[in-house]
């Protein structure tokens, strides 16, 4: 679970794609002036805001981070600005499939319904606030998991990281 540093990327993903996601919905919300968040105050409401982020935003938070790490391996991507080009597509693409998901009928199906209520309330969520919200969220956690993803690489011996 630790080989190449994936637990700590992997946390990180988790971590900071779920509290960049929800500070961006927070401030967006601030910015409206919606009455849910006016009525609790704004520290307490920030803290309601990213604590439900770390819940809802787990599984699209870390199936972004998986997708991120192989695509852009794949592609030999290294440079920071093309894994954080990548991390906003994919963020987006991700918000938009589960939303759409979320969004399907599933009468009938009660576990089918479940499980893509639990990949769908977050991005619905990040939807209805904005969705290119995902943009410079997906943007800015592609920037930190690129440099978790560089600090655990495997390097030849006296080999300097050069590409910041």
């Amino acid at each position: 679970m630790t080989r190449h540093g994936s637990l700590a990327y992997y946390l990180a993903a988790w971590v900071c794609g779920c509290l960049f996601m929800s500070s961006f919905v927070w401030t967006r919300a601030v910015i409206v002036r919606s009455p849910d968040v006016a009525d609790l105050g704004a520290a307490f409401s920030f803290l309601i805001f990213n604590f439900y982020g770390l819940m809802l935003g787990a599984p699209t938070a870390l199936l972004a981070g998986f997708l991120l790490r192989r695509v852009a391996g794949l592609a030999r991507y290294q440079r920071s600005w093309q894994w954080m080009l990548l991390g906003s597509a994919l963020s987006t693409a991700l918000i938009a499939a589960f939303w759409f998901l979320d969004g399907i009928n599933m009468t009938g199906r009660p576990m089918a319904s479940r499980v893509v209520s639990f990949f769908g309330s977050g991005p619905w969520i990040v939807v209805n606030s904005g969705w290119w919200l995902a943009i410079p969220a997906g943007a800015a956690t592609a920037w930190v998991l690129f440099r978790v993803q560089r600090a655990f690489a495997l390097r030849p011996d006296g080999a300097e990281d050069v590409n910041v």
